[in-house]
């Protein structure tokens, strides 16, 4: 046997032997929220870095996660500056502890990684260390917020069906609104164990939104025997645009104008509908995520 062949059957005996490896146990925090939306320019990264200092001032202890790979906008949002991310913890530069900046009202913030595909390569002794490095995280995060980038790619799809909610962002707009059914659409067909919900972002006003998101929850009921539950929205704010010019969240540069008022009320109905209804599942969110990753 060449040496050739004999390196292909020592990577095919390896890659068998993690595959019979149990599954790799983990703390993880409380809740895990992914937001995510069917196509850029509907406000997610917005709604998502607000809604996480909404959580902190209503006492929680949140970490988010920007995944969105190709456009993050969490640390400009936030006025962070990031010197590592994600890839220099995969690749074992940096100790995630060093990685991790701290924002706005104790928000802690983990900067997007082009480098998180390769989780999917790692063998299982290299995921335990990283995964055991998030678990020692689970004590002191009560909420994990991951913002995904926008769309279906593998990754978005991956986040998505790892984390136990999902909010997906959408305008009134009909191709934002056709573009969030698409991504719904997709998440029915993969049959993901995840609880789904809407947020309505840049409505004209109440009844616009509730429309769009009543007309939503019908739609996915209706055509693919889909529950998801309409959370709320956020109105449309000159606020917003100036306190995104200034790098500043809205909730804190303009806490009385009407997006503000909104986003709060969002966060308060989220936080009064957990109840620890939803599952646990026996594996933690990393190794849930490699999992989707590995079998696309």
């Amino acid at each position: 046997m060449s040496g050739v062949d004999q390196a292909t059957k020592l990577r095919e005996l390896i890659k068998q032997k993690e595959e019979t490896l149990p599954p790799i146990e983990t703390r993880e925090p409380s809740r895990i929220i992914a937001v995510t939306s069917g196509k850029g320019g509907v406000g997610k990264s917005n709604i998502a870095s607000n809604l996480a200092i909404a959580f902190a001032q209503a006492g929680k202890r949140v970490l988010i996660i920007d995944a969105d790979l190709s456009l993050a906008n969490v640390d400009i949002l936030l006025d962070v500056h990031p010197r590592f991310n994600l890839s220099h913890v995969i690749f074992g530069e940096r100790k995630l502890e060093e990685v991790l900046v701290e924002g706005p009202e104790g928000v802690r913030i983990l900067p997007a990684s082009s480098g998180v595909t390769e989780l999917a390569n790692l063998g299982h002794a290299q995921l335990e260390g990283l995964i055991n490095q998030f678990s020692d995280l689970a004590d002191e995060t009560d909420i994990l917020i991951i913002d995904t980038a926008a769309g279906i790619s593998e990754n978005v799809l991956a986040f998505v069906a790892a984390a136990r909610e999902a909010l997906v962002v959408t305008t009134p707009e009909p191709t934002a609104y056709t573009d969030a059914y698409a991504m719904l659409k997709v998440l029915s067909t993969r049959q993901v164990e995840v609880q789904l919900g809407l947020v309505v972002n840049m409505a004209g006003d109440e009844r616009e939104a509730a429309q769009a998101g009543e007309n939503m929850v019908l739609v996915c009921r209706q055509f693919m025997n889909m529950g998801i539950r309409y959370w709320g929205h956020v109105l449309k704010d000159p606020d917003v645009g100036a306190a995104i010019r200034r790098q500043e969240p809205f909730i804190l540069y303009a806490p009385h104008c009407h997006a503000s008022r909104c986003l709060r009320t969002l966060a308060a109905n989220l936080l009064e509908s957990h109840n620890g209804s939803v599952p646990r599942p026996r594996k933690g969110f990393w190794s849930r995520f490699v999992e989707h990753l590995r079998i696309k």
